[in-house]
């Protein structure tokens, strides 16, 4: 769990950065020592929509999110804890949380699988511009198929954001 404007739950994507104690002293002496926070990088987690939360995510996003269609988003279904909903991490609002920092940062005993965890990272080398990530094409021209035929978009291709 992390908390930003509000608690939500998110997925920890980076552990910690480096820190120097050489440095640590001298940060700490000049009144900087927020320069090396060990913090982690979260990917938070929004709702779907739903009878309780009609401002989440609609079905056909979540069909199609879950089909990696969608670069910026990563589906998460529901968990049998009570406080894992279904929901779509953001890869598109990465935030750093300083861990030591106990109403910030909250470890949940639940982890994404194995597999899950290297398609989320496959998905977030894509979005630092990685030019090669074969399993995730080939996971998205499989998964394609699972998307119901009123919910497909017209083209499935990513579009790049035009610069200006």
């Amino acid at each position: 769990m992390i908390q930003k404007a509000k608690r939500r739950l998110a997925i920890v994507v980076a552990q910690y950065g480096t820190a120097f104690s050489d440095v640590d002293a001298v940060l700490r002496s000049a009144g900087k020592k927020h320069l090396q926070e060990r913090n982690v990088i979260v990917a938070p987690l929004y709702g779907v929509q739903g009878p309780d939360h009609p401002r989440g995510f609609p079905e056909i996003m979540c069909r199609r999110i879950d089909a990696l269609m969608y670069s910026q988003f990563f589906y998460c279904p529901a968990n049998k804890l009570p406080e894992i909903y279904e929901g779509v991490a953001r890869l598109d609002r990465l935030i750093p949380v300083v861990p030591k920092d106990p109403a910030a940062y909250e470890p949940l005993p639940v982890a994404l699988s194995d597999e899950s965890l290297s398609v989320l990272m496959a998905q977030l080398r894509l979005r630092f511009d990685s030019k090669q990530e074969p399993e995730i094409e080939t996971l998205r021209e499989v998964l394609a198929d699972t998307v119901p035929v009123n919910l497909r978009p017209p083209s499935v291709a990513p579009q790049p954001v035009s610069g200006g």
